[in-house]
């Protein structure tokens, strides 16, 4: 079989196109076109560059189908289907053929994305088979916004302090990953920020996942106090180095640094941690019935911190 990978030759993952340098064993360095290097599991980049290809031919053959169609016939099709996903109330997810244009609004009137029969319970029915736990999808009142979790781990009444998956639309972009909230309750009620903080003190395993999938697809951690808008500082990975980065002055620091600085914040003010990545709303669109094949493969790469956060024990 033919490696999937030769020195010297170009290909590309979430953040952007590299050349590989060398492949050592089970890793890969690569050289991004800033002239960054990193070194990555080559299984995970396999992974990244194998959907990359699906999603381009997939683009490609619906582009090739709706240009062979008369114009009233494509809007007739795209009536068809919004109406189909309105009425299919199976546990199926047939009601999924893609995002449409009226979907990346402030609310979520008229929208059906986030339902279990739709996409919601399609990126968790997809991350439950890549774990041995079983993961559900919640929409969000009057939010354009699913959290996916395990039953076990998430309430309703209390899911601002619980560790949840996320996938979310805004007007421009869709953004997905992981967040966590750490509010004035008593040490005793946030458990999950004290089992987040420890992963990320002392776990060197899952640091260096999260490095790697930093590099790879363009995560960014973001901090907001209580409901701003502008998050309290943005961090971003280069190399094998956080970079916190409040004042637009990267500042190298590690994770147990990191950490610190989190845990140094006003504890009068809650605050939301999120490490996710976003994608245009025309790049979402297209990707029609395939979108949830790039948001999984993202998602299944936060899927050891989720776990190790929310306490997340697997199914017997």
């Amino acid at each position: 079989m033919k490696p999937a990978f030769e020195v010297g030759q170009r290909y590309r993952n979430r953040r952007g196109p590299y050349e590989v340098v060398s492949i050592d064993g089970n890793h890969i360095t690569i050289r991004y076109t800033d002239g960054e290097t990193q070194t990555v599991a080559l299984e995970a980049a396999e992974r990244i560059w194998r959907n990359i290809q699906l999603e381009r031919t997939a683009r490609a053959e619906r582009a090739a189908d709706a240009s062979s169609q008369p114009a009233d016939e494509q809007t007739r099709r795209g009536q068809v289907r919004r109406g189909r996903s309105k009425r299919t109330g199976s546990q199926s997810h047939e009601g999924f053929h893609g995002l449409q244009d009226g979907d990346f609004q402030c609310g979520v009137r008229g929208t059906t994305w986030r339902a279990r029969t739709s996409l919601g319970g399609l990126l968790a029915a997809s991350l439950s088979g890549a774990t041995e736990c079983n993961l559900l999808s919640y929409p969000v009142d009057q939010r354009a916004e699913v959290h996916i979790a395990s039953p076990a781990c998430y309430s309703r009444t209390v899911r601002s302090r619980r560790a949840k998956l996320v996938f979310a639309l805004g007007t421009k972009s869709a953004w997905y990953g992981f967040t966590i909230e750490r509010d004035q309750s008593p040490p005793d009620q946030q458990q999950d920020w004290t089992r987040f903080a420890a992963t990320l003190r002392e776990n060197a395993t899952i640091q260096t996942g999260l490095s790697d999938a930093m590099g790879q697809y363009g995560f960014q951690w973001r901090i907001y106090a209580q409901a701003d808008d502008v998050p309290v500082t943005i961090v971003a990975a280069r190399r094998d180095t956080l970079l916190w980065d409040p004042e637009g002055v990267a500042e190298p620091i590690s994770w147990t640094g990191f950490v610190d600085r989190l845990e140094a914040l006003d504890t009068g003010v809650s605050h939301s941690v999120y490490l996710a990545t976003r994608m245009d709303k025309e790049a979402a669109i297209a990707l029609g019935p395939e979108l949830p094949v790039p948001v999984v493969e993202v998602l299944c790469a936060l899927l050891p911190l989720y776990c190790a956060t929310a306490g997340v024990q697997p199914e017997a």
